[in-house]
Formats: C-alpha cells, structure tokens, sequence
C-alpha cells in the first residue's frame, strides 16, 4: 500500500536569472539536469522551468519484469501537495521525464519484430523538490522548494544552490555559446551526411503498402517514419540552445543523464491537465515555411484547403475524442477547436484541440493506458496502425513519438508529443520524422514530407557539432 507524503511550498520571488546559455552551461554534465522552456529567448510558452539533482528516479527498461504503468503510477502518489493557495506556476514541484512510444507494448500486444538498438528505458522520471520557473508574461522567476511535512529537512539549503545555479552575472548579452546560423543545404544533400533505417526505394514500397492495407480496409491511416543518425559529440545544451534561438516550440524540452540525453523541439502537446480539465492538440498536416513571403503565403494557402490534410486531422480528431471518452465524465468531451493553421520557424501546422473533465477515480497509470501514445503519430484505427508500424518500420522509436514533460504533486501534468527530438547516445544522435500515410498518399511526397520535418533537426546537428565551417 503506498503511503503519500503531504509537502508544502517554499517560494522565493526573483526578478532576474541568467541567460538561457549561462544557464545550460551550469547545468553541463549534471545527470538528472533538466530545462523546460527557453527562459525568455523567445517566450512562446508562458513558463519555463529549470533544475537539477532529482531527490530520487524511477526508470523501466525493455524486457524488464513488473508494469511500467503500475510503476509511474504509485511514483505519482508518494509525494502531494495539499495546500489550496494560488500557485506561481503551474508546475511547482514534481516529476519530469519521458515516455517511450515502446511503451505501448504493455498496453497492447503488438509484434514487435523490430530492432531494439537504442539503450534508452521505456520509462524515466526525476522528483524534482528544488526547481526555477520563470513567468515570461509577468517577467518574474520563482525558486521553488517543497517541504516534507514528516521529515526534519533544511529547504534553506536547496533554495540557496538553486540560488547560486541561477543567479543572473553582470550582463545577459554578449556571452552566448551559440554558432552562427546557417541556411540548410539542399534535403538530400543534407541528408547524405547521415546514416539511414530505411533507403529512400524502402521508404517508398513502405508507403505503397500502407497505402495497400487503407484499401483493403485495415485501416484508414497510418504514420510511416524513418530515423537518420550520425556522430555528435557535443554537450546536449549546445544543442538545445541552438534549437531554442532557430526553432522555438511550445513544449520544449532537454532532459539529461549520465548516459544519454533527449532534446526535444515539439510543437505538439500530447496531453494538459489542470485540475479534472484534460486537453489534447493533436497536428495533422505539414507544409515548409516559403523561401519568400509570396512562396509563404501560397503555403499556407495550400495547408488550409488541402483536402487531404483535412481528412487527415478529422480521423484523428475522432481517435482523441474516444480515447478521452474512457477516462471522462459522459457528455464533457469536446472539439474546442477543429483546425487552426500554426507558424513555425520551417513549417506550418493544422492543429485541433480536444477537451473533457476526467472522472475523479482516475488516476496517471489508467490515464495514460486510455490515451497513449497519442493518436496523431499512430494512425486510425490505433492499434491496427500500431500493429502496421511494426511490421514496417524496422527500428524501435524510442522516446520519439512517446512523450515528455512534468507530472507535478498537485496531480496537474503536461506532457509533449516527442516530435522534432534529437536522443543523444554512445556519441551518437538521433532524428526520426515520419507523416501520416492515407488512401490517396503519393509515395514521393510522403517521402519529402518526412525531410522537411528532419531538416531543421539536422541542420542544427550540422552547425553545432561543426560539420560546416561559417
């Protein structure tokens, strides 16, 4: 039986932090160092958050015995915060990680056939009782601690080294770590510097027949990825850095171990909880940001009436909606928003929202059994579509597709979709980057699809490990 330790909030206001580079350099080397946000540089979300030296950690590994789920689960009730004050920010103290997509095989039996050749667990969540979150519309910071109230602990302690951590110098300009951008080469150019999954001929006949099992009714999409990977070398933080400046997004994220390292650049939010209030903005259609401003607005001009995408983000708004129907009250669920075109730095993306109240008996481990992984990077029906990225893809995803982001001790959460992520492992990177495949998909388009969404991934492994010289 789990025994919950009540904790109480300590809260110093400041009014400066360092800059987004001093900060990651602090963090450098710290196994459990994590940063949400971009502290400032751009502020598309309204808090970031920051710390280090996780009180403790839970991780699940492949093949490992036991329930991940079941594991995350009582994690989540050992610790809560009880108070009924108003809170500086949403998350104030608790767990940050992520969620491999390979997790779905302890939610469904699938045949995973695939290559298991990247060492990360399925599972990895850090208790974070000392944390920086930072109000980009307020321009204020907060260090957070949280107080055991059956335990005799200095909290003057904790807040004083985040103090330290994160103290603003003399000046925020100037000291940045960051190369010069660079305009990406030509896709295939840029790609030939990476090694491949699946060859360009693969890629094509994997399309072609998911294209085969949507008309002969098995399914009525599916998303087909494929994973390019080369050498780096580079600390994560130059890496995220760079990101932040280039390619800001709303939910992202660098988590970092003793072993290995998630960077993460999504602009997709997998699921938002405050209070019974749940929300998921599944992306459905994909279209690169023009070369002029003429090019741009013909873009988007296409993204808005492509009937294809629109059918696309339709199929999946229907999945989100059933899946939130198993954990909501009855009749709460609904479509806030059917189809909205969004502005990223390289792309534009359709996005719906979808929402509904929990029911109060539901808890993380049966949340995310009903929910995960999210619906826009699987396909419709999901299992079925599961089951067909197995076959097809060859490697194991990983945390690209799964989810990352907080679970905080007042039981609210937000986590991403992990798309645009960057796994960092053995001197190695990762990029993975598919798209949703449909009855009228056409190979070769689906094929480019996946290189617009890598690009931007790529050319900032090129710029910082140093590939080009500016």
């Amino acid at each position: 039986m789990n025994v919950t330790t009540e904790v109480k909030l300590i809260v110093e206001e400041v009014e400066r932090v360092a800059s987004l580079g001093d900060l990651l350099k602090r963090i450098e080397g710290e196994a459990g160092g994590f940063v949400l946000g971009d502290f400032g540089w751009r502020g598309i979300s309204r808090y970031s958050y920051l710390g280090i030296k996780p009180r403790e950690v839970i991780s699940f590994r492949y093949g490992q015995k036991g329930d991940p789920f079941s594991l995350l689960d009582s994690a989540c009730q050992k610790y809560r915060f009880k108070g009924d004050e108003e809170l500086p920010a949403p998350f104030v103290g608790g767990w940050v990680g992520y969620l491999s997509y390979d997790r779905c095989r302890y939610i469904e039996r699938l045949p995973d056939e695939v290559e298991h050749d990247i060492g990360l667990p399925l599972l990895w969540f850090g208790f974070y009782d000392a944390l920086l979150a930072w109000d980009h519309e307020k321009q204020k910071g907060y260090l957070l601690a949280l107080e055991y109230a059956d335990q005799n602990e200095d909290v003057t302690t904790r807040l004083a080294r985040l103090r330290d951590l994160t103290q603003a110098g003399e000046s925020r300009e100037g000291e940045q770590r960051e190369k010069p951008s660079s305009q990406p080469p030509e896709l295939e150019l840029l790609l030939t510097t990476m090694q491949r999954n699946i060859t360009r001929e693969d890629y094509l006949d994997k399309v072609t027949r998911s294209v085969e099992y949507i008309k002969a009714g098995d399914i009525f999409e599916v998303n087909l990825s494929q994973r390019f990977s080369c050498a780096y070398g580079e600390p994560p933080g130059i890496l995220y850095e760079y990101l932040a400046r280039h390619n800001p997004a709303g939910y992202a994220g660098l988590i970092q171990t003793q072993d290995y390292a998630v960077v993460s650049a999504s602009p997709e939010l997998f699921l938002s909880k405050r209070g019974q209030r749940i929300v998921t903005r599944p992306i459905k259609g994909t279209v690169a940001r023009g070369r002029n401003e003429q090019e741009d607005r013909r873009n988007r001009a296409w993204l808005e009436r492509s009937e294809k995408d629109i059918a696309e983000l339709n199929m999946i708004i229907d999945l989100e909606r059933n899946d939130l129907g198993r954990v909501c009250e009855y009749g709460t669920v609904e479509v806030l928003a059917e189809r909205q075109i969004e502005a990223h730095p390289t792309v534009y993306h359709a996005v719906a929202t979808v929402a509904g109240q929990l029911r109060d008996e539901v808890g993380v481990a049966e949340l995310f059994q009903a929910t995960f992984p999210g619906g826009s990077i699987t396909g419709a029906p999901k299992i079925r579509a599961m089951e067909i990225i197995d076959e097809l893809e060859p490697t194991a995803r990983t945390v690209y597709t799964g989810s990352m982001g907080w679970i905080g001790v007042n039981g609210d959460l937000e986590l991403n979709i992990a798309i645009r992520t960057v796994i960092l492992e053995q001197q190695r990177a990762y990029v993975q980057a598919g798209g949703a495949v449909v009855a009228d998909s056409e190979p070769q388009a689906e094929y480019e699809e996946t290189l617009t969404k890598a690009a931007a991934l790529v050319n900032a492994l090129r710029i910082t490990s140093g590939w080009v010289k500016e």
